[in-house]
């Protein structure tokens, strides 16, 4: 059987010009003399597209779709790709998440999604039934079954192949991104039904899993770990087809793949839209295709995550242009870096905005990295308008208070003139503040966390120092003359909103505040297996009340590129007017 992998790369909405590359595809499949395409969940209307399934025209619409994709399969193609369904029973939730199929030019089965995922980034019942919900012991393999060319097909969709504890604990000893935390999580998941558990018991020839997986780091290898692990435990060969492309916060790493019982796996190339031929005889050996560099170079892979996010994000939201604020901090440094690759030098604009603390090789810093990056760089001063601001609330330019209302004023100035510059120039902001500092509150609302997409925001400090080095290892024409300078790299961090300011003044090492930071954040460990860490006391008590408390700022911040297993925004719910006990006494908010 020939199989086309079809990982494309929607736009939420754009339901014109998803169907337009769908067909696209199928066209080319049939011209490739392929028996079935497959596509990924979700694939007509892009995953999730959230609040927009409350919409009736647009549910009308995906639900039309189905019946245009149907004609364009035939007697020898097959076509299988995701998107909405009517749910026949009559319950509150009126739509599936669904695989659709047809050949023939006619629709000959509709398979829904059983097991609906609402933690981290998923909120899937909100919106969709689960076939059997109330009567598991009603869900047969046989509905999940179809034959094509004497070829018995079990079709799913993305959790539905996730949810068996017993997958990950072989697969562990390899990757120790999964952790127990992760296996007890998957066991806890309210699902009655494993699809995986059924299969021993059910004849087919061929596994097939529609999925929309975003990317975060260490996932990619991890997931295909698990493919083939599946594989190998149903000794029946498994096609796995994954979105592409980012959706505001969540970047889809793409990595779709065929996996044989020998552990063979052919893999498609990640982040990018790419329909692939690969015939299912004869098995491959095991070491026939070795992965792509996405697959086995982690800091790539997060480069290619970053830089996809933020040109999904650029061009899907209509925009072609970028502005990034240049203090000649690594911060900033990195965020246009990414920006450049991303969307080109021509289409990014540094602005550096030196101010009364200012040291003179941080605009050195700026002009040199602008000069390297061959971005246009844009400058003005704020000390006058500093000055000026102070006497018009009646402070004389002598009496400086050197205080934090002092110190937010520059970055609430340096804010508003990117935004202005925004308005001006019909480019978008990006935000360079970095997760370390986002999870403390180090920062100032309306002032250096303004802007429409924060690339770096889920990037601790120290993982921005490990990317920046990669990117002058890797990008550089010349070794010698690094597209980051050395001395961004090398100089102690700092705001410089007061005299000889420094991060260490008022925050714990990077270093241990990032590993604090990971505990709490991505491992949920508490306060007393925090301690158990080997960290003081009084600490991880400040980190831990900073995590609660800074909420508020979070929440105005603007849309974070989630590259972790556990990123502020969308994935993160916390209240803001709440008062659960912290350790340690519970300091002011400040701004």
């Amino acid at each position: 059987m020939r199989i086309v992998l079809g990982q494309l790369t929607p736009t939420i909405g754009a339901l014109d010009d998803n169907m337009a590359a769908l067909t696209l595809a199928i066209g080319q499949a049939k011209a490739q003399g392929a028996d079935l395409v497959v596509f990924s969940e979700m694939v007509v209307s892009g995953y999730p597209p959230k609040d927009l399934l409350l919409e009736p025209d647009f549910v009308q619409a995906c639900l039309n779709a189905n019946h245009e994709l149907a004609k364009a399969s035939d007697d020898g193609l097959m076509v299988i790709w995701g998107n909405l369904a009517q749910n026949p029973a009559q319950t509150d939730q009126p739509l599936l998440n669904a695989a659709m199929v047809a050949v023939g030019g006619q629709l000959t089965a509709t398979i829904a999604k059983h097991h609906l995922p609402i933690y981290d980034v998923f909120n899937d019942r909100r919106y969709f039934a689960s076939p059997h919900a109330d009567a598991p012991e009603k869900l047969a393999i046989e509905a999940l079954t179809v034959t094509h060319k004497g070829c018995r097909m079990v079709v799913t969709v993305c959790e539905d192949i996730w949810s068996h504890p017993a997958l990950y604990g072989p697969v562990a000893k390899e990757h120790p991104e999964i952790s127990p935390t992760t296996v007890q999580l998957v066991q806890k998941r309210p699902y009655p039904t494993n699809v995986l558990t059924q299969l021993p018991h059910h004849a087919f020839d061929l596994l097939v899993n529609l999925s929309a997986s975003p990317f975060a780091g260490g996932k990619p290898p991890m997931r295909l770990a698990l493919l083939s692990q599946i594989a190998q435990q149903q000794q029946k060969p498994v096609v796995y087809v994954n979105q592409a492309g980012a959706h505001d916060d969540v970047v889809y790493d793409g990595h779709s793949c065929l996996s044989w019982p020998n552990g063979a796996q052919w893999v498609a190339n990640g982040f990018v839209q790419e329909t692939s031929v690969v015939d299912l005889a004869p098995m491959p050996e095991p070491d026939a295709m070795p992965p792509p560099i996405s697959i086995t170079d982690a800091q790539y892979t997060l480069f290619e995550a970053l830089t996809l996010g933020i040109r999904d994000y650029v061009q899907k939201t209509g925009f072609e242009r970028v502005l990034v604020g240049l203090s000649g901090g690594v911060d900033s440094a990195l965020v246009a870096t990414l920006a450049t690759e991303a969307l080109g030098a021509q289409h990014v604009t540094g602005v550096a905005m030196p101010g009364p603390y200012s040291s003179a090789h941080s605009l050195t810093d700026a002009r040199l990295l602008a000069k390297n990056l061959g971005i246009d760089l844009l400058e003005y001063p704020i000390t006058e308008p500093f000055y000026s601001m102070l006497g018009s609330i009646g402070q004389a330019k002598g009496d400086l208070k050197q205080d934090l209302a002092e110190q937010n004023l520059q970055a609430r100035l340096r804010g508003q003139l990117l935004m202005t510059l925004s308005n001006r120039n019909q480019a978008l902001v990006l935000a360079t503040g970095n997760k370390s500092e986002l999870a403390v509150g180090y920062s100032t609302m309306y002032g250096d966390s303004c802007g429409a997409l924060a690339p770096i925001g889920d990037l601790l400090k120290t993982e921005v120092y490990q990317l920046c080095r990669w990117l002058n290892a890797h990008l550089a024409a010349d070794p010698q003359h690094p597209l980051i300078p050395e001395t961004v790299l090398s100089k102690a961090p700092s705001a410089e909103l007061a005299p000889n300011q420094r991060d260490s003044d008022t925050l714990p090492p990077y270093e241990v505040l990032d590993a604090l930071i990971r505990a709490v954040v991505i491992d949920g460990l508490d306060f007393e297996n925090c301690l158990g860490l080997g960290y003081d006391q009084a600490t991880v008590e400040w980190v831990i009340r900073r995590i609660h408390t800074q909420e508020y700022k979070r929440q105005q911040y603007p849309p974070i590129l989630k590259v972790s297993k556990k990123a502020f925004g969308s994935g993160r719910l916390y209240p803001l007017a709440q008062q659960v006990p912290l350790p340690g006494t519970l300091s002011p908010r400040s701004q």
